[in-house]
């Protein structure tokens, strides 16, 4: 007989959604149970997933859905506490990026992990893609020789995201560069084997958000019936150079919006 499935909670039904796709489509997991704090947004999702088992506070999800692994999906600021008593709570950990919005809650989350003997894991979901893992082949092979350089970008012209916390620092906890640019970092320094980060230098911009441009769907502070949302805090450009470990150097530009196309 074979094994049974991973029974596979989702917190946050926003980003949650792409995870669901994944398990839907999987053989060898099962959406056991859904959290949200929006109860109309729950029901219906879990109604359209044939998901029974619905929850309005994640705590009380894992101590009685009997997970075996939770995606957590919530805005940035909340993936230390929720994973944190994900694992606490015995169960395997997917936790959207990025992982924490300060190294200190990145630690508790390590942390929490190793006391409890639980897998935690961030969704870096690039590194399966074929192109990246044909990059990641010939980097590994020898045939580009020793890497001295490697430049790393992720750039929109237009595509301030239209969500109501990514513009709000206080939840996301920065903008562009820990949305996109953690992508691209992860890829540059996973292909180099992780060298250590001897120096690092940058600078950010916020040129276009803050007016109200270049987002998608609709100006930024607006929500569908001009309904005034908040101010946008975070940047919508950055740029970083990065001295390696390994006598390598790395140079990243990522935008949401910027004016590169005539």
């Amino acid at each position: 007989m074979g094994e049974s499935k991973l029974r596979a909670g989702i917190v946050g039904l926003g980003v949650g959604q792409a995870h669901a796709r994944g398990y839907l489509a999987s053989q060898d997991a099962v959406i056991a149970a859904l959290c949200d704090t929006d109860p109309t947004r729950l029901e219906e999702l879990g109604a359209k997933w044939g998901v029974s088992d619905r929850y309005l506070d994640y705590r009380t999800m894992f101590r009685d859905a009997g997970l075996d692994v939770v995606s957590i999906c919530l805005p940035n600021a909340l993936h230390a506490d929720a994973t944190v008593a994900a694992l606490e709570a015995g169960i395997h950990v997917i936790c959207e990026k990025p992982m924490a919005t300060c190294s200190a809650d990145a630690r508790r989350m390590l942390e929490a992990a190793a006391r409890g003997g639980r897998q935690l894991m961030i969704a870096y979901n690039h590194r399966y893609r074929s192109d990246v893992r044909w990059m990641y082949q010939m980097a590994h092979s020898g045939r580009l020789g020793k890497i001295y350089h490697a430049s790393a970008a992720w750039r929109r012209e237009t595509g301030i995201p239209g969500s109501g916390w990514f513009g709000n620092r206080q939840l996301a906890g920065g903008g562009v560069m820990i949305d996109l640019g953690v992508h691209v970092i992860d890829l540059a320094l996973w292909m180099m084997d992780f060298p250590a980060a001897l120096t690092v230098s940058g600078d950010t911009r916020s040129a276009f958000g803050g007016r109200g441009l270049k987002t998608w769907g609709r100006p930024w502070g607006m929500e569908s019936g001009q309904v005034a949302r908040g101010e946008f805090e975070v940047e919508d450009g950055a740029i970083g150079f990065v001295r390696l470990g390994n006598e390598a150097t790395l140079l990243v530009h990522v935008t949401w919006a910027e004016h590169s196309q005539p």
